[in-house]
């Protein structure tokens, strides 16, 4: 059985989200803990008599959006950026893009420069060292398996 398929079954046997929190057929607020990725989950026994996490933000989209939430490319998004916050109206629906663009620009913008760097700062002062002795940039593209663009930015300081 599937994540997809285990909230489906969840839901028709009536447990739900309210206010961010999971809430049992009986009305029963149930217990949350945050897997490794710090989302909320809680737990429901399935049809196949094992007990299953559910993540609280994938419900919340599925109350919400149906199997829409199910199509090709689609991931759940909090509009605000915070994980935590599963409200009914922070919950969207998108592509990664569209998530990415959730978060907040200053983070974003980190993201993406510790993404590109593949050089550890030790690394980059061998390398400006290696270029103030003389080293040329095929050399240097070579040496440290970067673009000659890269070598271009961090030996003029814009990177790094």
């Amino acid at each position: 059985m599937t994540s997809n398929d285990r909230i489906v079954e969840a839901v028709s046997k009536g447990y739900r989200i309210e206010n961010g929190k999971p809430i049992s057929p009986t009305g029963e607020v149930l217990a949350v803990n945050r897997d490794r990725g710090g989302y909320w989950r809680f737990s429901v026994l399935g049809s196949d008599g094992k007990v299953r996490p559910l993540m609280v933000h994938r419900v919340v989209a599925y109350q919400k959006y149906g199997k829409g939430l199910f199509a090709p490319g689609i991931q759940v998004r909090h509009a605000n950026g915070n994980q935590s916050d599963n409200s009914f109206e922070n919950i969207l629906i998108g592509t990664q893009s569209d998530n990415e663009m959730d978060k907040p620009d200053e983070i974003r913008k980190t993201v993406a420069r510790n993404a590109a760097r593949k050089l550890t700062e030790e690394q980059v002062c061998q390398l400006r060292k290696d270029r103030e002795s003389g080293m040329k940039y095929d050399a240097l593209v070579q040496k440290y398996g970067i673009r000659k663009s890269t070598v271009s930015y961090i030996v003029n300081g814009k990177t790094y």
